[in-house]
């Protein structure tokens, strides 16, 4: 065996393992990439349901006082008496 088949064959190997680390960093960076997306998805739900949440307690707050006003009492869940005791 000569020297320049020896020197392909490392070569062809190197080549291959070189194919390899690209493809699985191209894999990767897709992922990553498609996980920043639904993140920033996620963040936009969460952002607006505070914002609703916000736009409840302050409807909720508002009706309070209006309850209030007329005398009448403040009517609670029954889920909330429990998580009290």
């Amino acid at each position: 065996m000569n020297w320049q088949a020896l020197v392909a064959g490392i070569g062809a190997i190197l080549t291959g393992a070189g194919g390899c680390i690209i493809l699985i960093r191209e894999f990767r960076r897709r992922d990553r990439r498609a996980l920043t997306r639904e993140l920033d998805e996620l963040g936009r739900d969460v952002q607006e349901l505070r914002a609703n949440l916000v736009v409840c307690r302050r409807y909720t707050f508002h009706l309070v006082e209006k309850l209030a006003e007329h005398g009448m009492g403040i009517p609670y869940p029954e889920e909330w008496e429990k998580d009290e005791e």
